[in-house]
């Protein structure tokens, strides 16, 4: 872009350029397993499904806010299945829970068909909100009945002291009064569609 974006309106940037029939968003603190788009090719190939969302773990950083934590990485029981799961369902989970869980498909888990999400994007205005995780978990379950989930270990999520997503949730520290900056704005929240 010609000019600093705030994350929401650089993910929105690069969906524009994304030619690809799927698309995914890879963090610099994120990795895929070497064999997780060959997987991912897998099931996409086996299926009609127009989004396929991957287990993750995470890596704590050596300079992790807490010192418990630091250089550790977590990693859940993974039974190898392909589930698929129903959107309502998705929906509800996430309202009910007002959270995202564990096999919520967000941006930066997920394979996504760019023909939904130019959909839902041409629906809702924009995918990615404020908050990008929550936003696309909200927002393109809407436009298909069923998605997959892989439970095999294909990602890791890195937790660092820079990025945005892991400072909000543990101290808001500098890297979330940052993103907050670049939005330029007093009203942070007109970017939430909800009242």
């Amino acid at each position: 872009p010609d000019r600093m974006l705030s994350m929401p309106d650089h993910w929105e940037f690069a969906l524009n350029h994304a030619r690809g029939r799927f698309v995914t968003y890879l963090c610099d603190d994120d990795a895929w397993a070497p064999e997780a788009l060959a997987r991912v090719s897998q099931v996409l190939d086996s299926s009609d499904s127009k989004l396929v969302v991957l287990s993750a773990g995470h890596y704590y950083a050596p300079n992790w806010l807490d010192p418990n934590r630091r250089n550790v990485a977590t990693f859940a029981p993974y039974t190898g299945e392909v589930r698929e799961h129903r959107s309502h369902e998705t929906l509800r989970q996430l309202y009910d829970t007002s959270g995202i869980v564990n096999e919520s498909p967000r941006m930066l888990n997920s394979f996504c068909e760019r023909e939904t999400l130019l959909r839902v994007r041409a629906a809702a205005g924009k995918i990615f909100l404020l908050c990008p995780d929550y936003s696309f978990a909200a927002l393109v379950p809407t436009e298909i009945p069923t998605w997959l989930y892989i439970d095999e270990l294909l990602l890791v999520m890195g937790v660092f002291p820079e990025g945005i997503g892991s400072t909000q949730i543990f101290n808001r520290g500098e890297s979330a009064r940052e993103f907050v900056r670049e939005f330029r704005e007093d009203r942070l929240l007109r970017h939430v569609p909800l009242k």
